[in-house]
């Protein structure tokens, strides 16, 4: 099966995660492969549930179909690369969250 093309994706091919160029430092890299999952993921929330992907986003529904579970896990491996970048960068963090 081919590849749809971008053109035909529209405004989905604009949110989808696309590999970051490599002349980028490692955690910028880390950035935008989060950056894009978690939109990636927004989108097909909205395509489901329009305006109550949202709270869909945080309950059950989020995870409700295969594609969903795909682009939730995808988010989630993102995030945690993201993390684990900033860890590097700043060893002497014991978390990338600020503290209250």
């Amino acid at each position: 099966m081919r590849k749809p093309s971008k053109k035909k994706l529209g405004l989905a091919a604009a949110l989808l995660p696309e590999k970051p160029a490599p002349e980028l430092p490692e955690h910028e890299q880390a950035y935008h492969a989060a950056k894009g999952a978690d939109e990636a993921w927004q989108l097909e929330l909205c395509r489901l549930f329009g305006g109550n992907a949202g709270d869909a986003r945080y309950d059950q529904r989020g995870v409700s179909t295969p594609k969903l579970k795909e682009l939730c896990a995808a988010k989630i491996a993102a995030d945690e690369r993201l993390a684990e970048t900033w860890r590097k960068l700043r060893p002497d963090q014991s978390t990338t969250q600020p503290t209250a």
